[in-house]
């Protein structure tokens, strides 16, 4: 079989029911099952027997009967159509060893974008493993440009041992070589509880020094049998699937532009399927609107009170309105309009279309919504203002009815990538959307295993089936601009692990009894300037939840989260865990959800924890690493008892919060900005680690109501006031419980 990086315009819905070959295809392979000359329709690679094994490369393929084909590389064809059960294989390894002398071909005919990390294994050997074969799982994998690296891991006799591996590319595929030294750490240090350890990291880590020299299990250790990418079939036309596909080991890219309804069955085991545009490109899409009420401009849509479908398959949180043309009564001709005021809440955008007239600034205010895979638009007001007032606020001046000035048509742009439908019961291991845009219509075709999104893609998920109904230990990825549109009430599979490298998490629609986004999500990482944008995400009910936040910038939570507390001994140790490694700004609120308050939240990590949403969470926060920045009057509840050990609190200039009791459980730091102030409840009945300090510094002197315990001068113990220190001296409460350098005598005279 031939192998070709060559990638073709893929076009046509899968629902056609004959083959449509492509023009730049000349021939079309026809696999009848019928006899010995197994292809027809060509006079080239005739086979003997009745399992076809090769195509042309780049011709169709028409499956009449039912075949098995086996990949010894990557394959591409235009069109695929299958009339019967297709089932496609590669190989479950390569078992090519490695040495650190020079590169081996392991993956012949890819590229280091179609490695899976979370597939990547290897059988460990050599003379310290009892030259015996030990299979060993790739941790830390890590790529840069052409070059990955990746280290594997195995335990023998309770102590760890590595292999690092390197991978590159070449004009053949992908080449791997082990690197020395080898690495091993001794049980003492901790060994077999340390799988998984970064090892370059570790202080314990050992160099063993020798790799295995030979393919005999000599010397020190060596790495065999790698496995975990798989030859792929690259099919740049349409897939019109009469019969399910059975996958083995393989990978089918479908190359964009991509316009189909994948409803039949097209998974199997270690399989993946990619779908991969060609170009990043944005699109000008205009809706004409059709009201009759309106004179020369109309849309279904376009009233007062309904919405109606502006575009399909859309994500609202990537478009951007360009312009409009307005009509109406007293708008006579067609003008068009600039958009001014355009918000976006994650949830809905809002937008100001203004024009010049010639006695008036005349314009209207529209909103977007998301509506499942859709977007929806309505009219909301007609204004106009005084000459020379283009690009103030029109809502100012006065308001006119829809019929007066109304919206003939609008122009969105948005990110235009081609898309792949899974309709049916697909569930492939692992799922690429590489610069497309890939439908998931029910969560029968959720991965199993991971999910990958790169390159400017979109997934979305318009249908859903509750929580948890897929397993555990999955990952779905989101880099470089991607985004997840979580567009259905339901809850995604709360076992999962979520990474958003400057990509986005988007959750428009609202359940409306608890208040969040019905999203559950257990661990969220976001990463390099990511954000989470909409209505709340749902944690809640398992042991530990954690978002985190990596890398460089600051990464933000706008969506706020709903905690869920089931108030019952299986949950007494359910914890929220912030961990901050990267600045993170909540700017949406921590709430709870109705009638199942309680949950602790958790703050780790060196990085500062920005909280500027309107915080309303019923369960104590413990401040254990790092910073808090309170950025805004709501950013510590209400009630919330707050524990402080080894922190900072920091408050915004001109902020003012209350909260809950403080616990002293270390030594913190409360930093006041000028003209903040922040009142903690009646805290005299707290626990105070002996010795701690808690250092509060700010303007000198100590501004009059900036710091509060209760509202007595009881608010605080002696002892724990003797722990307080501001600007380095002591402090004392007054009646009202705001603490003072002044010294305050109180005679009673009977």
């Amino acid at each position: 079989m031939k192998s070709s990086r060559i990638i073709a315009a893929l076009c046509a819905a899968a629902t056609c029911a004959a083959v449509m070959p492509l023009s730049s295809f000349a021939t079309t392979r026809v696999w009848n099952g019928a006899d010995g000359a197994a292809w027809n329709g060509t006079e080239q690679n005739w086979l003997d027997g009745e399992t076809p094994a090769a195509w042309e490369d780049g011709a169709d393929a028409q499956f009449d009967a039912a075949a098995s084909v086996t990949l010894a590389g990557n394959a591409n064809a235009g069109d695929l159509t299958t009339a019967s059960t297709l089932a496609l294989s590669g190989p479950a390894q390569s078992t090519a060893f490695l040495n650190s002398s020079s590169p081996t071909l392991v993956f012949p005919g890819i590229t280091l974008d179609e490695i899976s990390p979370d597939k990547l294994a290897a059988d460990i050997t050599g003379s310290v493993m009892g030259s015996q074969l030990h299979a060993a799982n790739a941790y830390h994998y890590r790529r840069s440009g052409t070059i990955a690296t990746a280290q594997f891991q195995a335990v023998y006799n309770g102590h760890l041992r590595c292999v690092k591996a390197t991978f590159t590319e070449s004009a053949d595929g992908v080449k791997a070589q082990a690197s020395s030294p080898t690495y091993y750490i001794h049980k003492d240090n901790g060994g077999a509880s340390k799988l998984g350890v970064d090892i370059d990291a570790d202080p314990n880590a050992l160099a063993w020094g020798t790799i295995v020299s030979a393919n005999d299990g000599s010397g020190g250790l060596g790495i065999r049998n790698l496995r975990g990418a798989w030859p792929i079939i690259r099919i740049a036309g349409s897939a019109t699937l009469g019969g399910n596909v059975t996958l083995t080991n393989t990978t089918v890219e479908l190359t964009a532009p991509i316009a189909q309804t994948l409803n039949r069955y097209l998974a199997g085991a270690n399989d993946g399927i990619s779908a991969k545009g060609l170009s990043d490109t944005t699109t000008d899409k205009t809706f004409g609107i059709t009201d009759p009420s309106v004179a020369g401009a109309s849309a279904s849509w376009l009233t007062d009170t309904a919405n109606g479908t502006v575009f399909t398959n859309m994500v609202l949180s990537r478009t951007t309105i360009e312009s409009a043309v307005l009509r109406g009564k007293y708008i006579s001709t067609d003008t068009v309009a600039t958009p001014q005021f355009v918000t976006f809440d994650g949830e809905k955008m809002t937008c100001q279309l203004q024009e010049q007239g010639s006695s008036y600034v005349r314009g209207v205010v529209i909103e977007l919504k998301q509506n499942g895979a859709n977007v929806h638009a309505r009219w909301v007001g007609g204004y106009f203002l005084q000459p020379g007032k283009l690009g103030d606020d029109i809502t100012t001046g006065s308001a006119y009815a829809r019929n007066l000035y109304g919206v003939k048509s609008l122009t969105l742009r948005t990110v235009d990538v081609p898309s792949l439908v899974f309709g049916g019961t697909s569930s492939p291991a692992s799922l690429v959307a590489d610069n497309a845009q890939i439908v998931l219509q029910n969560n029968l075709t959720y991965p199993r295993n991971s999910l990958v999104a790169r390159n400017g893609a979109q997934v979305l998920l318009t249908s859903g089936g509750g929580a948890n109904n897929n397993g555990s230990e999955r990952t779905y990825t989101f880099e470089s601009g991607s985004v997840l549109a979580v567009l259905v009430t339901a809850g995604t599979d709360g076992m999962a692990k979520f990474v958003f490298d400057n990509s986005t998490l988007y959750t428009p629609l609202l359940h409306a009894g608890w208040q969040d986004g019905n999203t559950t999500i257990r661990f969220l990482t976001l990463k390099n300037g990511a954000r989470a944008v909409g209505n709340p995400l749902r944690c809640g009910d398992v042991a530990w939840m954690e978002y985190s936040s990596e890398g460089t910038g600051t990464n933000e939570l706008a969506s706020g989260v709903c905690l869920y507390f089931f108030n019952n001994a299986q949950s007494q140790n359910n914890t929220f865990c912030l961990t901050t490694t990267a600045d993170m700004e909540v700017s949406g609120r921590i709430q709870d959800a109705p009638g199942y308050t309680g949950l602790p939240v958790y703050k780790r990590g060196a990085a500062t924890l920005i909280l500027s949403g309107a915080n309303t969470f019923a369960g104590q926060f413990t401040v254990a690493e790092g910073m808090v920045e309170l950025a805004s009057d709501t950013a510590l509840p209400a009630s919330a008892p707050i524990a402080l050990t080894n922190c900072v609190i920091a408050c915004k200039a001109g902020t003012s919060n209350s909260t809950g009791v403080l616990t002293l459980s270390g030594n913190a730091a409360l930093s006041l900005g000028e003209g903040s102030a922040l009142a903690f409840a009646d805290s005299s009945a707290a626990i105070w680690a002996d010795g701690a300090t808690l250092a509060v510094t700010g303007p000198d002197p100590l501004p009059a109501r900036s710091l509060r315990f209760g509202t007595t001068d009881g608010g605080l113990t002696d002892s724990q006031l003797r722990q307080v220190k501001y600007n380095g001296r002591r402090v004392w409460l007054d009646p009202d419980g705001y603490a003072t350098r002044q010294i305050a005598f109180v005679m009673t005279v009977r």
